[in-house]
């Protein structure tokens, strides 16, 4: 567990307050938890970490991060066609 202060970032993962790093083996108790550990981050407006992530959905991912669709633009005007692209970028639609 850490906490952070206030963050000033576009598009970093920390934002003030608490974060919690759980690691679980893989099964389906353990994914079904996920599933509740989400909805519990959502409920209090939380985010994830995208680099150590690997099973969200986009419904969550969307739900969570309000400033994807705005780097998503960036991205876009920045690189014109030539977009980065990645399993989880393709997973999450990002």
């Amino acid at each position: 567990m850490k906490r952070f202060g206030q963050q000033s970032s576009n598009f970093s993962f920390p934002m003030e307050g608490y974060t919690l790093a759980l690691d679980f083996l893989v099964n389906n108790k353990a994914l079904a938890l996920l599933n509740k550990l989400d909805g519990i981050t959502l409920k209090h407006d939380g985010r994830f970490y995208l680099a150590k992530e690997s099973r969200m959905s986009q419904e969550v991912f969307h739900l969570s991060e309000i400033r994807a669709k705005a780097y998503r633009h960036y991205r876009n005007n920045a690189y014109g066609t030539a977009k980065f692209m990645s399993a989880k970028s393709e997973r999450l639609d990002f």
